[in-house]
């Protein structure tokens, strides 16, 4: 029985005074996170008031653009007003937990509630009367992980109604050392005149292993994400139709364990296009930048976020430049293949710098970036698809060129007659190999100073 007493008067402690206490912290968060979004460039947060009771806080936060993004036209009234109209007030409402109810019942340390003002935009957008264009919710847990979730209502734009966007709905996590985000629309339409636009199945997903405010101000943390279209179709009444089925474009980066590189890959993919004249299928392109140096890496996104001359730009580029050549970077297309028309292609490529140790006497000194130079490189593709490539390249340029005066009919057979013989102008002068598959193939490689074309060096003027 004691036992059962003692835990309920805990408990009402806690629902009593815990409110208490938590909003007297909530006070030093908002002040703490205003100050680090403040140093972080690109935006202006300001507290406009800020009323605290025992169980929860009201505040009105307005977000603007920093005027330094302006420089030397901040003190422009023109610009300065610009700035004005494009700052937002959010009506923000904290509840203190432990007992939350202001997103739902929970338990929690706090719950949050920000809105947009509803006049946001509404000369310029037309969107629900009693709704903030935007709303953010969220609930941080006892243990201090925060579950969030945020929602753009759909508009369309009052001066061309047919100009309409979907609402985005997105949900995510947060906490000392994690950030995710997932988001998505149905799409966006949009007719003017003869010409239509539309997209659908809009979704984007972040993950990050560090937190959000770490994220902002540091270019070094492990993250992955893909951002994702289902289709986007234009149509031009006097060009045709573009049509582009299932986008995507992911990536991902992963700082090595001594916390001073990182490594990123970025792939790109499409499903589908279909031009006129032109079409392809599972097009795919895989990138990754290897051995990025955090120090180069900090200077270029503070000299981007500080909006710095270009004198003081190029000294800080000397200083930090030999750490990022010493640690040997790369730039790879590790993939590069699809199908077009009926043939496919396939290759790869491997780009990187090696035994820099020190800045040569003159920097743009060609012999001694040669010889620090190291590439790999190969492309195959069936040689009825490179003369399906060259026959549509040499109809568009006739096209060009000869407006009215040959018929369709003539620059078609005259491109298929002229792709075909340039094809094999390419192979009789080495520029590209047959191979065992009776498939086109050029392979390029530069290694210790010596440049070699499918087998053959190339001499160089240096």
């Amino acid at each position: 029985m004691k036992k059962i007493i003692i835990s309920v008067v805990l408990i009402a402690t806690i629902g009593l005074v815990g409110p208490k206490i938590i909003g007297g912290g909530v006070n030093q968060k908002i002040d703490d996170f205003v100050a680090t979004v403040n140093q972080t460039p690109g935006y202006q947060v300001t507290v406009v008031n800020q009323e605290s009771s025992w169980t929860s806080t009201v505040a009105t936060i307005n977000v603007g653009l920093d005027p330094a993004l302006l420089g030397d036209m901040a003190s422009n009234p023109v610009a300065r007003e610009l700035l004005d109209d494009l700052s937002v007030n959010f009506y923000v409402t904290s509840q203190h937990g432990p007992f939350l109810t202001l997103n739902g019942p929970a338990l929690g340390l706090l719950a949050v509630k920000a809105d947009a003002e509803k006049t946001l935009l509404r000369e310029q957008l037309i969107y629900s009367e009693d709704k903030p264009l935007y709303s953010l919710a969220i609930n941080l847990g006892l243990l201090g992980a925060a579950s969030f979730s945020d929602k753009l209502q759909a508009f369309k734009l009052r001066e061309a109604e047919t100009v309409s966007i979907s609402s985005w709905n997105g949900k995510g996590s947060m906490s000392s050392n994690h950030f995710d985000y997932q988001g998505e629309m149905d799409g966006f339409t949009a007719e003017l005149g003869p010409e239509k636009l539309a997209l659908t199945s809009v979704a984007l997903n972040i993950n990050t292993e560090d937190s959000l405010l770490a994220t902002l101000t540091s270019p070094f943390y492990d993250s992955a994400g893909d951002f994702t279209i289902g289709s986007i179709l234009f149509d031009d009444s006097a060009d045709g139709k573009v049509a582009l089925k299932n986008i995507n474009i992911s990536g991902a980066s992963e700082v090595s364990k001594d916390g001073q590189l990182m490594d990123i890959d970025i792939k790109y993919g499409v499903e589908e296009v279909s031009i006129p004249n032109f079409n392809a299928s599972d097009l795919l392109l895989k990138t990754q930048l290897v051995n990025l140096e955090k120090g180069f890496m900090t200077v270029l996104q503070n000299a981007s976020n500080n909006l710095i001359e270009m004198e003081q730009l190029a000294e800080l580029f000397d200083a930090s430049i030999l750490a990022q050549l010493q640690a040997s970077p790369e730039f790879n297309i590790t993939e590069l293949s699809g199908k077009v028309g009926d043939g496919d292609f396939a290759g790869n490529m491997l780009i990187k710098l090696t035994d820099v140790d020190q800045m040569p006497a003159y920097f743009t000194d060609p012999s001694f970036w040669l010889s620090k130079l190291v590439v790999d490189s190969r492309l195959e593709i069936e040689k009825a698809t490179a003369i399906w490539v060259v026959e549509k390249i040499l109809t568009n340029q006739l096209q060009s060129n000869n407006a009215g005066q040959i018929d369709q009919a003539e620059i078609e057979s005259l491109a298929r007659e002229q792709a075909e013989i340039t094809v094999n102008m390419l192979t009789a002068q080495g520029m590209v190999t047959v191979n065992a598959k009776n498939n086109l193939e050029l392979t390029f490689s530069v290694k210790e100073g010596l440049v070699v074309l499918n087998g053959n060096p190339i001499p160089l003027p240096f």
